[in-house]
């Protein structure tokens, strides 16, 4: 069967558009609520997230704390690299804008205060996110070695895995309405004011609600956004893209409205045709016991198109066939299902017989029966007609002399 779907693989027509070429070392769109993956480019690589890390830190802040709960800042959150807020050791933020300042304006000093009220140190909460990400969302190419993404060749993901956590950003309003905001006016203490900026060029540009923004120079820029159009939500993940020396680069942004543009327009590629026989299988049937046909062929079809994203990695097909009931049989009516499975989609398509209960009565079942019952009444007639003749006749003959061979 894995034969017969392979063929139609390489012989249907593509009518999806070309793949933009983009300048990042990976990238992978993917539909939120269908998980089919619709654009992708070296989506397994291990390579730097930069402050995309940010968005698993976000994560376990909506998990550990609520938004009025205070965070303090100590002298070691203090001493992390830029981008940071400056703010003197000592002093605390609630929860709602330390989500702002670690989202919006990815301060990494925020991360750092974020770690050490959650878990004390450093070391510890990253623990915690890798705990998270490799036995709750199942990650096999991710590890974090700090909550802001600064470098360590220790720390890294791939585009494909960084979408699974982007998917679970989904489960967490507050982060969501935080990745879309333009800017945002942070207390400290309560008292004072500090207004920051979304360096993020696409948010709330051409239907994206939300994104982050990574760079460092080993990791180049990196980006992961998210799209609503139409009702359809797209992310989307850049990483490693130009350039590695310049933090003002805009070509992933560029790349990144070049690949979601595609996304939204290409169209799947034909896998099987409607109406195509994927499946047969055999059952047996007899009407009479010990009498009659014994087996019989049965063809499954789907009725409609099966349609992929074919960049999504190496396709899985399942058939689930129950018993056949051939009373149960009818041409409308599923006597199977077939899954398409690749990475995280998975669509299911119904299999309808090619004939019905019906039709094997009426070509093969009753035709065999009808020919039974016509020998047996022609023997009948043809005996009562010998009986009748030797009656009349007057001669006693046996029946052995008439049927020696009984």
């Amino acid at each position: 069967m894995t034969r017969l779907l392979l063929l139609c693989i390489c012989v249907l027509p593509v009518h999806a558009l070309d793949k933009p070429d983009i300048t990042g070392k990976a990238a992978l769109t993917i539909d939120v609520d269908t998980g089919e993956i619709i654009y992708a480019k070296n989506i397994d690589r291990r390579l730097y997230p930069a402050s995309t890390t940010k968005l698993i830190t976000a994560v376990m802040l909506a998990k550990n704390k609520s938004r009025d709960d205070i965070l303090t800042y100590s002298e070691q959150a203090g001493t992390a690299f830029p981008y940071k807020l400056f703010i003197p050791a000592g002093s605390w933020m609630r929860a709602t804008y330390a989500m702002d300042a670690l989202l919006v304006y990815s301060a990494n000093d925020i991360a750092y205060m974020i770690a050490e009220n959650i878990d004390g140190t450093i070391e510890k909460f990253a623990h915690r996110m890798n705990t998270y990400v490799q036995k709750e969302l199942g990650l096999k190419d991710t590890h974090f070695m700090n909550p802001s993404g600064l470098h360590s060749v220790y720390h890294y993901s791939s585009a494909y895995e960084l979408s699974i956590i982007a998917r679970e950003v989904y489960a967490y309003p507050w982060i969501m309405k935080t990745l879309g905001k333009k800017r945002s006016v942070l207390r400290i203490n309560d008292e004072k004011e500090i207004t920051i900026n979304n360096r993020n060029k696409l948010v709330l540009e051409n239907r994206c609600t939300g994104g982050k923004t990574g760079w460092t120079p080993e990791a180049g820029h990196c980006l992961v956004s998210f799209f609503e159009r139409d009702k359809r939500r797209i992310i989307g993940v850049i990483l490693g893209a130009q350039s590695r020396f310049n933090p003002e680069e805009t070509t992933v942004f560029e790349d990144m409205e070049k690949i979601i543009n595609y996304s939204y327009m290409t169209k799947k590629e034909l896998l099987i045709k409607a109406d195509s026989t994927v499946k047969t299988v055999t059952f047996t049937f007899r009407v009479v016991p010990f009498l009659g046909p014994v087996t019989h062929i049965l063809k499954l079809q789907v009725k409609e198109d099966v349609s992929i994203y074919m960049h999504g990695g190496p396709l899985q097909i399942f058939f689930t066939v129950p018993p056949v009931n051939i009373l149960d049989l009818h041409k409308n009516k599923p006597a199977g299902f077939l899954t398409v499975k690749q990475r995280l989609s998975s669509e299911v398509f119904s299999l309808y017989p090619a004939v019905s209960f019906h039709d094997i009565m009426r070509w093969d079942i009753l035709p065999f029966y009808t020919a039974v019952i016509s020998i047996g009444l022609f023997i009948a007639l043809l005996i009562s007609f010998m009986i009748f003749i030797l009656r009349k006749k007057r001669k006693r003959v046996s029946l052995f002399t008439l049927f020696p061979f009984f």
